[in-house]
């Protein structure tokens, strides 16, 4: 009868072949969110074509790079509002930060008024007639701002005596607002944010002002209101971004010797902000403002991270 089974070789089996080198990263757990943010705004929301390949690297990867294409948007110029609006509604509603590079123009505040669950949001530029109708009528009413980054970039009204009726924090979309990034100290602001008889803004941690060097002492004063005012006892810092020429400002600034006050410089020209990146690294790092005030880095310098270049 035949022997079916083949007989057992006396030689050891050959060496397994060894596994294929593979990229290797690490899990989404292991980094910050913050980090993460900042990752796939700089190298996929602004480049497709990184996307489509971070796309093929793993399935959590992917799931990010979906998750940044639906609720991250940028803008960047007007042709870009009119595909983002032609999304169906419920497109529309995954949309949870905005960043928009342009001054607000009629499209542009009709689709604004279109995102319900928008977290996240910074402007460059404000309508013209922003006189008229304050912020909170530009968007949806259901909107509840989480953070908020305001670049008014018209050198004419840098004057801390200007008030600038486009703003209150006392309606409900600023009443979640935890972070705060504002171009300019204007004083109908700063009687805001250090009033006592009516508190706004609650549960605000981080407050970021651009300083002009016209402000002078005017706004040293302002600082020190704001810090020293009852409601904003849970301020965990006041950051305020010296550029180029506001050398004197800054002198003033340290004079001040106020704990929770933050002083950065930028020695490479006006910031130009993505809409997040202060954020991300304000909380991306333990003690990253302090550190980088006390080494007198300058702002860019300062990151605990590397940008990713696009």
């Amino acid at each position: 009868m035949l022997d079916l089974v083949p007989p057992r070789s006396s030689s050891p089996p050959p060496p397994s072949p060894p596994p294929s080198p593979r990229v290797v990263l690490p899990y989404s757990g292991d980094l910050p969110d913050e980090l993460l943010r900042q990752i796939f705004e700089l190298a996929v929301i602004l480049n497709r074509h990184t996307a489509k390949n971070f796309m093929q690297v793993s399935k959590w990867v992917r799931a990010w790079v979906i998750h940044a294409f639906y609720e991250i948007v940028f803008v960047k110029n007007d042709d870009q509002i009119y595909p983002l609006a032609s999304r169906p509604e419920h497109l529309l509603a995954k949309i949870q930060s905005l960043h928009n590079a342009l001054r607000l123009k009629k499209h542009s505040v009709e689709f604004l008024q279109r995102l319900p669950n928008i977290k996240q949001l910074a402007l460059q530029r404000l309508p013209r007639n922003h006189h008229s109708r304050p912020l909170e009528q530009l968007l949806h009413p259901d909107v509840r701002l989480r953070e908020f980054v305001l670049l008014n970039v018209e050198r004419g009204s840098y004057r801390s005596d200007v008030h600038y009726p486009f703003m209150t924090f006392s309606s409900p979309t600023f009443s979640t607002l935890t972070h705060l990034r504002l171009g300019h100290v204007y004083k109908n602001l700063v009687d805001q944010l250090a009033s006592s008889a009516v508190p706004v803004l609650p549960v605000l941690t981080h407050l970021s002002f651009d300083a002009c060097a016209e402000d002078g002492e005017r706004a040293a004063d302002d600082y020190r209101r704001i810090l020293g005012a009852p409601s904003r006892v849970d301020l965990q810092m006041l950051v305020v971004v010296v550029f180029p020429g506001g050398e004197t400002h800054t002198a003033q600034l340290f004079a001040l010797r106020l704990s929770r006050l933050v002083v950065l410089m930028d020695s490479a020209g006006p910031l130009k902000s993505r809409g997040g990146e202060w954020l991300a690294a304000a909380r991306g790092e333990s003690g990253f403002w302090e550190r980088a005030a006390r080494l007198g880095r300058t702002f860019r310098d300062a990151f605990p991270f590397k940008r990713v270049p696009v």
